[in-house]
């Protein structure tokens, strides 16, 4: 297998979150549907929808779901994988996010991967959450675990002067070895 190299960074468009509800289920503000750690109960599922518009649709976009320019975040989001996608198709996804003035993380995702499937301690650590991603007529659960990184070494890692590696925490590596098909 290839190393990872950084496989897609953000600007080609803008991704809108159009709805967000409900709470999140491991005590992250990220969202989730996993059983909460503190109760084991199913917490309420936390809906986000998500389009990619063409440049050239932005002011489109914008008016038609009257989003105004207070409520916007800029989010620059790379994926990192080898360039015949050997992660992608093993289900392991590895993500980078920074947000100006707002939190910066690392994500390792395991898709497909169910929530029934994971030991319950996974569910005991911040940032590690279940999710269903949607698209069309199909539905996929997944799982991912997120942990904060500094905009300054996500950078670096995007520009080749630090290992892509060094962004995932040892917890979240062990996370891949454990239920990737790397």
């Amino acid at each position: 297998m290839h190393a990872p190299r950084v496989l897609h960074a953000s600007g080609l468009g803008l991704v809108l979150a159009l709805l967000s509800l409900g709470a999140c289920s491991t005590g992250s503000e990220r969202g989730g549907w996993g059983a909460s750690a503190a109760t084991g109960a199913a917490a309420p599922p936390n809906t986000e929808l998500k389009r990619t518009i063409r440049a050239d649709q932005i002011a489109t976009a914008r008016a038609r779901l009257r989003l105004d320019d207070a409520d916007a975040r800029q989010l620059a989001v790379s994926f990192y994988d080898t360039p015949a996608l050997e992660l992608f198709e093993a289900g392991l996804i590895l993500r980078s996010r920074t947000e100006d003035g707002g939190d910066d993380d690392a994500t390792v995702k395991v898709r497909p991967l169910s929530r029934t499937a994971v030991a319950a301690s996974w569910f005991e650590r911040e940032g590690f959450k279940a999710e269903l991603d949607s698209s069309n007529e199909t539905a996929v659960e997944s799982c991912s675990y997120t942990v904060p990184r500094s905009a300054a070494a996500i950078e670096e890692a995007r520009i080749g002067k630090r290992s892509i590696e060094s962004l995932f925490s040892d917890e979240q590596r062990t996370f891949a070895r454990e239920y990737a098909s790397v």
